[in-house]
């Protein structure tokens, strides 16, 4: 497939939060190669501040499940009720099924096993943001 087929559409907005800095700034970088305007937070309460700072909307969450402080399937669920139109993809370096079973994320949340390729991110990211219609 060409990279246009695992491209998320344009003019969409994407904040990724991860502690890691290079986890981050390659994670940004994927996404912007696929054409979204993406900002960044090392942490769930910058994401807080970087998303009540954001005018307009904001389309994906792309989080490690593992920030220091505060999850990010809690960090998601407190920026989904600010912000109903919020699509969520979270990963992790642990497996889904031991997040589940801890209780740490929902059985339906979108994710990914780090390290993940960039074409599974790009077409995650596509899959959450074609559900908002």
């Amino acid at each position: 497939m060409t990279e246009e087929a695992h491209s998320p559409p344009a003019s969409h907005v994407a904040l990724v939060v991860d502690d890691v800095e290079e986890v981050r700034d390659i994670t940004a970088a994927v996404l912007r190669s696929a054409g979204l305007e993406v900002l960044t937070a090392g942490s769930a309460q910058e994401a807080l501040k970087v998303s009540a700072a954001l005018p307009g909307p904001l389309h994906l969450l792309v989080a490690d499940v593992g920030l220091p402080g505060m999850t990010g399937a809690e960090l998601a669920r407190r920026l989904t009720q600010l912000r109903p139109e919020l699509r969520v993809l979270l990963f992790s370096g642990e497996p889904r099924e031991q997040l589940v079973r801890a209780g740490t994320i929902d059985p339906g949340t979108r994710f990914l096993t780090k390290p993940f390729l960039f074409q599974d991110l790009l077409a995650k990211a596509r899959e959450a943001l074609a559900e908002q219609g």
